[in-house]
């Protein structure tokens, strides 16, 4: 009996140290530093991630969120998350374990606006005659790196269900925001 209750006492400290362990920073100030992802990008929902700056992933990378995940955007570096065209996001939580996007500031001092949020950005046509470039600050600190729309109505930019995103969306100046979550030309698969 005493050797089953330390067991289980053994592990009840494991989960709650790794639940308050640091999270994995992702990016890096200052506001409007750019880190790009390549390849296959797992975050797995042991860890818990900090974005920093605009973290791209890049043309053909998927990035793979495991149910449970929680992620922390940085008010500071204005932090938001940018799925570029010919990328993927397989962001599949479940009821009992949704993905969680959320402020990095303190518990009781978060509120709307302390981080960009997550934008995803595919090859389908629009009601523009061409490829745009997505508002959101991007214009003047990452042009070219945030276009989309095209031809390609069957465009799939991965998989977004049961994400839950608080305390995003910032403006940049009068119509040109980044809203907690932004599409653009996103296709039908």
């Amino acid at each position: 009996m005493t050797k089953f209750t330390l067991t289980v006492f053994a592990m009840c400290m494991i989960l709650v140290g790794s639940a308050n362990a640091a999270p994995i920073v992702v990016g890096s100030g200052p506001q409007f530093n750019q880190t790009h992802l390549t390849g296959t990008i797992n975050w797995t929902n042991n860890n818990t991630y900090q974005i920093k700056g605009f973290v791209f992933v890049d043309s053909t990378a998927v990035l793979n969120i495991q149910a449970g995940t929680v992620v922390y955007g940085d008010k500071l570096s204005l932090s938001c998350l940018i799925i570029r065209r010919g990328a993927k996001i397989i962001a599949q939580g479940t009821a009992g374990a949704p993905i969680v996007f959320t402020s990095f500031e303190a518990p009781g001092t978060r509120g709307p606006g302390d981080w960009g949020g997550v934008v995803i950005l595919g090859s389908a046509t629009t009601n523009k005659p061409a490829t745009q470039q997505i508002e959101g600050g991007f214009t003047t600190q990452a042009p070219g790196q945030t276009q989309y729309g095209g031809t390609n109505d069957d465009d799939s930019s991965g998989v977004v269900s049961y994400v839950r995103i608080e305390f995003a969306g910032v403006a940049f100046g009068p119509d040109d925001e980044i809203n907690g979550l932004t599409f653009g030309g996103v296709g039908r698969k």
